[in-house]
């Protein structure tokens, strides 16, 4: 039978009526962490912790991944036509702008300064808000069967991603080439995500396929996810990923957010027996709800990814 989502927020709501003695309690079992409990037993910290924290950089991440992938598969002086994904009020600058001369092409793009005011940011087609700048270094066009991309995302580029209210800060490098006709390989690493309380660290090695093509750029495109990664979680504590079923991304309006179907385990470094499952498709339908489920041991709980 297919899960509720009604079901699921009904009972979150009778939580709020137990008493304060139990709210600790059933907050822990019906989300993935609740900051109000604070002698969270030491076997689940790693865990979860280190799943949501994951997921975080895996959106953010990839979200970034989208702009960058648009960009160098649809530019002229890449591929044939204009990138579908930046807004208007973002600008692409060029400071090489041919391959004749050895070392590519190299440009930047710029998604301004982020504001202090709600919404910060510029709105982007995929319904993310960015700001900031992302630095790209292409070798060779789109089409080459050597093509590599190489991608830097400094401190003092003030890039940011979020939902125009809550933005976070990403820093890394990330390294883009063929694998196939259809798939790429793409390798982040150095990456750190910071927030107001604390700062992710990630790197991943990815396998990224064309599962349906929409024509130039990648806006309406579906493609899927493969490959392992690691980070440290808001604790510096360990973990690694592994994608035991590939995650789905669905480049529309609502979807692009995330991924919409998947499964992933997240491994403590520390105790490799301390293992939790994610389910990007809870409810079996592929929505574009924001929803995953978490799997710790046998419980299973609802989450929503930032």
């Amino acid at each position: 039978m297919q899960k509720s989502r009604t079901l699921y927020l009904h009972s979150f709501k009778q939580t709020i009526n137990v008493s304060a003695k139990k709210f600790c309690f059933l907050l822990l079992s019906l989300v993935l962490f609740a900051s109000g409990c604070k002698d969270r037993p030491d076997e689940l910290q790693d865990t979860i912790y280190s799943a949501e924290d994951n997921a975080q950089a895996e959106t953010h991440f990839f979200s970034a991944f989208d702009v960058i992938y648009d960009v160098v598969s649809t530019d002229g002086k890449l591929m044939k036509a204009e990138s579908t994904l930046l807004p208007s009020g973002a600008t692409v600058t060029y400071e090489d702008t041919t391959f004749s001369d050895g070392d590519g092409i190299s440009l930047i793009v710029d998604f301004g300064e982020l504001g202090d005011k709600v919404p910060k940011g510029i709105l982007c087609q995929d319904g993310r808000y960015r700001a900031g700048k992302i630095h790209i270094t292409a070798e060779t066009k789109f089409i080459d069967p050597k093509f590599k991309v190489d991608v830097r995302i400094d401190l003092a580029d003030n890039y940011f991603t979020g939902n125009g209210s809550e933005m976070f800060q990403l820093i890394g490098k990330t390294t883009i080439t063929r694998s196939g006709l259809t798939a790429i390989k793409v390798d982040m690493t150095d990456a750190t995500l910071l927030t107001g309380d604390f700062s992710l660290t990630w790197e991943s090695h990815r396998i990224i396929e064309l599962v349906s093509d929409n024509g130039p750029g990648i806006w309406g495109d579906i493609y899927q996810v493969t490959g392992e990664a690691k980070g440290k979680n808001r604790f510096g504590e360990e973990y690694s990923v592994e994608i035991t079923e590939p995650l789905i991304k669905k480049l529309e309006l609502g979807c692009a957010l995330t991924f919409v179907k998947g499964e992933l385990t997240v491994t403590s470094t520390q105790d490799s027996d301390h293992i939790i499952k994610i389910n990007y498709n809870p409810y079996d339908d592929e929505a574009c709800d924001l929803f995953a489920e978490a799997d710790i041991r046998g419980r299973k709980t609802i989450f929503r990814v930032k």
